[in-house]
């Protein structure tokens, strides 16, 4: 993980410096530690210097104390306190570098030499100013000169010990081991110097490669990021940041890869559900644009189903008013006339009580309370049961039936009564608007699951412009109207709308001038469910 090389690199750069520190601290305290015993040793040197000329002032004086009476007699004492004074600080130092210099085995001669020597150098000076003191009261008492041989003994020679070789020695040794130390000191500092350079050196080296590395561990994952965090900021959330190493940046990168993801797969949610909002508005519009075409279609239609009912209605109400009213003011008129009249009136309430009655069916249709009966029919008879209605007419009108209806054991589901207004409207239909002696094929056939009806006249025919309309509610084709002037356009729409509420298909073909056919299609039932 980069994080713990991180804390390793610098645990290991603070080791190190601790370590360095630590060196370079020993290093200097044994550079202070010989800088310090070299002024001891300087001491120790300067302190035998001090003994040997106060000795060599002390002989100065015993010698003009002989020679001259007048001489301060106070000096010499004097010398001789300040000779032992030196003794005393031989001895203290002796003792400091004796403790500076430990249990070194190649010192412990040397330090016993000197604490011999030291003695030595004590014990001579006491026996030194005892045979001082000699001397003076010998030249003062007995008025004889004291000979310079007697002057060398006392200051050179202590028992078997020559005293001048012995200081003589003593500063030799003490210089030597002064020169010793200091080398010493020149030494250890520099191997501080040089301590401290290494330190220094490899303090630098190490931030100098640990900059490196890190710089370059650090370039490419912060690039490959910089770039990533660029595209997600201009909206690519399809850019993907390229696998980096196992580390938090290579987590960082993966974890910004799936947020990306997320982030992509919710903009593309929130595109489709955009444009499938977009899309139902656009069909919702288109709906609405088509109920409200509808609306106005049907608006259109209401006032012009109104109208014509309105014309309807009025023509067969005023027919017979009229008939009833020629009939009240007839004063005389035969038995023949009366039934001409109430032949009329009848036919002419006929009519109108069958455009109620449409007009009664269109307004339950709409309203959606016409409720269909359910029942097993059996459509040949309903058709044999119209047909038989409707020969009267075809008779008044001049037009000849023609029934073609296969015997078959063919059953549908739903109302009888409605079905037999489909095949009313139907046959109705075609005998209207057929030629005086004209023909009206009926067939009636199964096949496929289907019980099939065609009707087919050789009358007036309709319009091509005008078949597309032909099933609309209160539409008439023109020349429908030149035909036959009452009528309301409102069968053939009644006749679509109860086949099809049971299952059905209306359909119709027609030719000006060479007649119309028309096909009604009802699912049958099996036998079995019959």
């Amino acid at each position: 993980m980069f994080s713990r090389r991180l804390v390793l690199a610098f645990a290991a750069f603070a080791l190190l410096a601790v370590a360095l520190g630590a060196l370079n601290g020993w290093v200097s305290r044994l550079a202070e530690h010989r800088v310090v015993r070299g002024r001891v040793a300087a001491d120790l040197l300067s302190t035998y210097l001090d003994l040997s000329a106060e000795k060599a002032r002390l002989r100065i004086w015993v010698l003009q104390s002989i020679a001259d009476a007048s001489t301060d007699p106070g000096t010499g004492p004097a010398l001789a306190q300040s000779m032992r004074a030196d003794i005393e600080t031989l001895r203290g130092f002796a003792a400091e570098a004796a403790l500076m210099d430990g249990a070194d085995p190649a010192l412990l001669r040397e330090h016993a030499e000197r604490a011999r020597t030291i003695d030595l150098l004590e014990n001579s000076v006491a026996s030194m100013m005892n045979r001082v003191e000699m001397i003076n009261d010998r030249a003062v008492d007995e008025g004889e000169p004291v000979p310079l041989s007697a002057v060398d003994e006392v200051f050179d020679r202590y028992g078997q010990h020559d005293v001048r070789a012995l200081l003589n020695q003593a500063i030799a040794a003490e210089t030597e081991a002064l020169r010793r130390d200091r080398a010493s000191a020149d030494e250890t500092l520099a191997q501080a110097r040089a301590v401290s350079n290494i330190a220094a050196s490899s303090i630098v080296i190490l931030a100098i490669v640990l900059s490196i590395y890190f710089s370059y561990a650090l370039r490419r994952p912060l690039r490959e990021l910089t770039a990533g965090t660029q595209a997600y900021e201009t909206g690519d959330l399809a850019y993907r940041i390229p696998a980096l190493s196992q580390d938090e940046f290579g987590t960082l990168a993966q974890r910004m890869n799936r947020m990306a993801s997320q982030l992509d797969l919710t903009s593309q949610r929130e595109r489709e559900l955009r444009s499938g909002l977009e899309v139902m508005v656009s069909e919702r519009t288109v709906d609405l644009q088509a109920a409200v075409a509808d609306l106005q279609r049907s608006e259109a239609r209401r006032r012009q189903l109104l109208a014509d009912i309105g014309h309807e209605l009025r023509t067969p109400t005023t027919v017979i008013r009229g008939e009833a009213e020629v009939a009240l003011r007839g004063r005389e008129m035969t038995d023949a006339s009366y039934r001409e009249s109430l032949a009329r009136i009848a036919t002419s309430a006929e009519q109108l009580g069958k455009q109620i009655e449409d007009l009664l069916t269109i307004a339950l249709d709409d309203a959606e309370m016409l409720v269909l009966k359910n029942d097993v029919v059996e459509p040949e008879l309903e058709l044999r049961r119209v047909i038989s209605q409707v020969a009267t007419l075809a008779s008044l009108r001049q037009v000849r039936l023609v029934p073609d209806v296969e015997a078959a054991d063919a059953f549908v589901k739903g109302d009888a009564l409605r079905i037999g207004q489909i095949m009313s409207v139907l046959l109705d239909n075609a005998i209207r608007y057929s030629h005086p002696g004209g023909t009206v094929d009926i067939s009636a056939r199964t096949e496929q699951g289907l019980w099939q009806l065609e009707v087919r006249d050789y009358g007036i025919g309709i319009p091509g412009e005008d078949l597309p309309r032909i099933f609309e509610r209160g539409f008439r084709a023109s020349s429908a109207r030149m035909h036959r002037a009452d009528g309301s356009g409102l069968g053939l729409s009644i006749a679509k709308a109860f086949a099809e509420r049971h299952g059905g298909e209306l359909s119709l073909e027609s030719t000006v001038g060479k007649g119309t056919t028309v096909r009604l299609s009802l699912p049958m039932l099996e036998l079995e469910a019959a």
